[in-house]
Formats: C-alpha cells, sequence, structure tokens
C-alpha cells in the first residue's frame, strides 16, 4: 500500500510539473487568443512568441492626457528555424481593433495583432506577466 501511495503521488506530481512547462497555444478558431509575456502561439508552421514590453505611455483610464500614449512590445515569429524580431505598437493612432497589425499569411488566412492588455488604470501598476498580445486569425 505504501509504495502504490509513493507511486500515486510521484505521477501526480509530474504530471503538475508537464502542465507548467506548456506555454504554447494554437491559433485555429476565429476567436482572438492572448499570449502573455514568455509564451507562443502556433499556427501551421509559424511561431509568434511574445518577448517583452518595451514602453506602456498609453494614458491611464480615469486620468484627462493631452496625448493619448502608445504602447511598444517586441515580438519573434519563428519557421523553419528562423526568427525574425517585431516591434508592434498598440494605442489610438496604433494597432488596435479597428485597425489590426497584419503579422503573416499563410494563403488565404492571416494573423493579426488587434490589442494590448490590461489597458492601463489610474493608480495601479502593470505588472510584466500581466500584459497579453491579443491576436486573431481571419480568413480572407
Amino acid at each position: 500500500m505504501k509504495f502504490f501511495l509513493t507511486f500515486f503521488f510521484a505521477i501526480a506530481l509530474s504530471s503538475c510539473k508537464a502542465q507548467d512547462a506548456d506555454t504554447s497555444t494554437t491559433i485555429d478558431a476565429q476567436d482572438p487568443i492572448a499570449v502573455k509575456i514568455g509564451e507562443r502561439t502556433t499556427f501551421e508552421t509559424q511561431n509568434i512568441r511574445f518577448d517583452s514590453v518595451v514602453d506602456d505611455s498609453r494614458c491611464p483610464e480615469g486620468t484627462q492626457c493631452i496625448w493619448a500614449g502608445e504602447a511598444k512590445v517586441t515580438i519573434a515569429i519563428l519557421e523553419n528555424e528562423e526568427e525574425r524580431a517585431q516591434e508592434l505598437v498598440f494605442g489610438a493612432d496604433g494597432i488596435n481593433e479597428t485597425n489590426p497589425q497584419l503579422l503573416y499569411t499563410i494563403g488565404t488566412t492571416e494573423i493579426q495583432a488587434i490589442g494590448l492588455e490590461p489597458y492601463p488604470k489610474e493608480g495601479a501598476t502593470i505588472q510584466s506577466s500581466d500584459y497579453q498580445i491579443i491576436l486573431k486569425k481571419v480568413n480572407k
């Protein structure tokens, strides 16, 4: 009985560790998906990894600003062992749902960046680990 319990707990712990290590998702639907810093997502042969937030000067909710501000992030697009770094700029004049950024096209399908979350709020600090870019698959 003691051997069985030890074996059971070893299997349970190893399965928890395996779940923590998997930080990738697959884009296979029309619904937007969120990718956090350090995570990657896959569509066919392409991978997109969210690397960092370079700057976030977006005007916080609850304040009045002269300028709406912008947020700059870096991503990496990986295909067949090749990596291409790209900077994305989000904000009123940058990337948003009505002005998406095309990341790449495969056939008649586009992968677009449409947002960066969370949006700053007055008096609140955003931790790096809280940021996520929002991606969408669009069939043309």
